[in-house]
């Protein structure tokens, strides 16, 4: 087996003679043919299809080919997912007792992770609500107002 050829589509050529061909999944686990992965393997290229993909599927992919003699090479693929953005449990009036601590979940998911900003606004005057006043996971911001923004 001389050498790897990688291809932006998402499948390896192998140049020589391989006796196997394997794939890898971003948590070293061997990749095995179902419902929802196909592996396809020619006389000098193979392909992994992943039907219905979901962004818990990123990562780096490896494939690996082994000649008769036992010798190994692979080339890695990195898979990136996108997933749109999207509110979850948004909870709107959200109301509160005068003198309270008022806090507003804001629970967002997308990928890559998104920039939350927070504004408060009060007529015509909007103004935004400085990282201090708020504290963030990676799925939640949760904001904490003060009275100065009631």
């Amino acid at each position: 087996m001389d050498t790897f050829q990688d291809d932006p589509d998402s499948y390896s050529t192998v140049i020589g003679e391989p006796v196997k061909v394997e794939w890898f999944n971003p948590q070293g686990e061997r990749i095995v043919s179902s419902p929802r992965v196909a592996l396809h393997t020619g006389e000098d290229s193979s392909r992994l299809t992943i039907y219905r993909a979901v962004v818990e599927d990123a990562g780096i992919y490896r494939c690996q080919a082994t000649n008769a003699e036992g010798q190994t090479q692979e080339a890695t693929m990195v898979l990136e997912m996108y997933q749109k953005l999207a509110f979850r449990d948004v909870k709107s009036p959200q109301e509160f007792r005068h003198g309270e601590t008022a806090e507003v979940v804001c629970d967002v998911i997308a990928s890559p992770a998104p920039a939350v900003s927070w504004f408060y606004q009060k007529g015509s005057k909007s103004t935004e609500i400085t990282e201090e006043h708020y504290s963030k996971n990676e799925e939640t911001t949760l904001i904490n107002m003060f009275n100065q923004y009631v």
